[in-house]
């Protein structure tokens, strides 16, 4: 589906990331709904990405993304 954009990777994070910030409210606010975290460091033209990928008790999977 991503290549049905009309910009680069690094413009598609810019727009889907959130901040660290951000991300640690919505963790602490999700925590008792938490099963399963993992996490991958991604450099695309210099530019850093941390995805959070966290599956909830309800199955459901949530692509968390920082820029570093």
């Amino acid at each position: 589906r991503f290549t049905e954009l009309e910009f680069g990777i690094v413009e598609f994070w810019k727009q889907t990331a959130i901040s660290e910030q951000d991300f640690n409210i919505w963790l602490k606010q999700n925590e008792t709904n938490i099963v399963e975290k993992s996490s991958q460091e991604i450099t695309e033209n210099n530019v850093t990405v941390v995805e959070h990928i966290i599956k909830m008790n309800n199955d459901k999977i949530h692509l968390k993304r920082i820029i570093k």
